[in-house]
């Protein structure tokens, strides 16, 4: 089966995750879940500036990069279905 990478592909798939699975792409990807104010205490950083920042980083791998992690994607959307 031929994976696909496009961006709007990657979003499409990203939606279909469980939320245990989306935030273990976001660890992969290296975005920020949580950050710290200036009183030491950590905040959960909102779902749309979390989500821009997967994009965002999705668009600068290289395409070995975006089909390795699309088959991670693609193999978790597939465990769900069944």
């Amino acid at each position: 089966m031929k994976i696909k990478i496009g961006e709007a592909d990657f979003l499409e798939q990203l939606l279909k995750l469980e939320t245990v699975e989306f935030v273990g792409v976001a660890r992969i990807l290296g975005i920020l879940l949580v950050i710290e104010d200036e009183n030491k205490e950590k905040n959960p950083r909102s779902f749309e500036l979390v989500l821009k920042d997967m994009l965002s980083k999705y668009a600068t791998l290289s395409r070995r990069q975006r089909k390795n992690l699309m088959k991670i994607i693609c193999a978790a959307t597939k465990e769900d279905d069944k």
